[in-house]
């Protein structure tokens, strides 16, 4: 991008090479549990229309592993064509935690997270920091989990997949993880998408999707649920330094959901009478959405008069390229979509606002000086 600086790319998904590179990282228990007992890592069942193909750009096959497992490749046809100050690594979109067993699953999250820090995040290039993930399912165990490592300085988010429990993010059960997160000063992001690797969750309305063009056109459906429930539950009133990055979920949809939920919120509030302010304040206090998939019309005009409808979306929007998915974002296409004067905010002001940092050098001052690892 030329004539834009800082710029943040806050979706990019990394990939440990081979099952090996990843099992040592696993406690003895439940590496002996996958060894002996040949229980896959990755979930066992994935719907269609998923089991065949991929969902990668074919270019970023290394030789030696799957997509987003190669620096090199991430580094040159990421970092430096682009010229990337800082690029959020948020592993294979959390699939890897959308396992029946709780328990395992909270290990595969503390097991990927070490692998994330020994591996991508640990003593050589400055640009990669990285999101922590969780299992949602036992959240006083995510809670932990988020305690254990988030104060490592290359750490940048919490990293919800949708949904562990297959209740909306915002419900009660889940407010643990929020708490951890407000006490070290993290927001939290969820990626959509991962229910479609079975889970409890449900990712569209009418049930699963049997079709890729079905599956990317209602995606979106799981995160207005998720975010009216923030807002409904009361998780920014309760915890007001919750910060929220919506992840591969689109854009278009934001207006018409705000004005619904503000259009009926003094009649309906009477059951969450802690949604004190209307619901688009919320937004535009602790939400933020990433570009991708960014889902222009015919008419590059019809992106912009749509996006500034809505007033001060300006400020809430960051860049993702979603790195290496086949439907990933270029971004010269997604500057072309924007108005020219959203254009640096949606590279880099509005991501540093977000994970209060102000530049690839600088560490979150709020949270390096008690910075403990693994």
């Amino acid at each position: 991008m030329k004539n834009v600086g800082g710029i943040i790319d806050c979706d990019v998904h990394h990939k440990w090479k081979n099952e090996g590179e990843f099992l040592q990282y696993l406690p003895r228990e439940w590496r002996e549990y996958v060894e002996h007992g040949r229980i896959p890592i990755e979930p066992a069942t994935v719907h269609y229309p998923f089991p065949f193909g991929t969902n990668k750009r074919l270019d970023a096959f290394p030789d030696d592993g799957p997509p987003g497992s190669s620096y090199e490749l991430l580094r040159s046809q990421l970092l430096d064509r682009v010229n990337i100050d800082r690029a959020v690594l948020s592993f294979d979109v959390g699939q890897e935690v959308a396992n029946p067993n709780p328990y395992f699953a909270a290990a595969l999250a503390r097991a990927q997270n070490d692998w994330s820090v020994d591996r991508w995040l640990t003593g050589f290039d400055d640009r990669l920091y990285g999101a922590l993930l969780v299992s949602e399912q036992i959240p006083t165990e995510a809670a932990a989990e988020i305690r254990r490592i988030g104060r490592h300085p290359r750490i940048m988010e919490v990293l919800l997949p949708d949904s562990g429990l297959g209740l909306p993010l915002g419900h009660p059960i889940y407010h643990p993880i929020y708490e951890a997160a407000d006490e070290l000063d993290l927001p939290v992001a969820i990626h959509f998408g991962v229910p479609i690797w079975g889970g409890l969750a449900q990712m569209s309305g009418g049930g699963l999707p049997m079709t890729r063009l079905e599956y990317y056109s209602v995606l979106n459906q799981a995160g207005q649920h998720h975010i009216a429930s923030f807002i409904t539950h009361g998780v920014f009133e309760k915890y007001p330094n919750v910060r929220l990055l919506i992840l591969e979920c689109g854009v278009n949809w934001a207006p018409w959901l705000f004005w619904g939920l503000d259009s009926r919120y003094h009649e309906l509030r009477r059951e969450s009478p802690w949604v004190k302010r209307a619901p688009s304040d919320y937004f535009y206090d602790h939400i933020w959405l990433s570009t991708q998939p960014i889902e222009p019309g015919d008419r590059v005009e019809d992106m912009r008069e749509l996006l500034e409808s809505f007033g001060g979306l300006e400020d809430k929007l960051c860049f993702a390229t979603d790195y290496p998915h086949w439907d990933s974002d270029e971004d010269d296409f997604v500057a072309r979509h924007l108005p020219a004067d959203w254009v640096q905010k949606v590279f880099s002001e509005n991501a540093q606002k977000l994970f209060k940092v102000t530049g690839a050098s600088k560490r979150p001052e709020s949270r390096a000086a008690g910075a403990r690892g693994r």
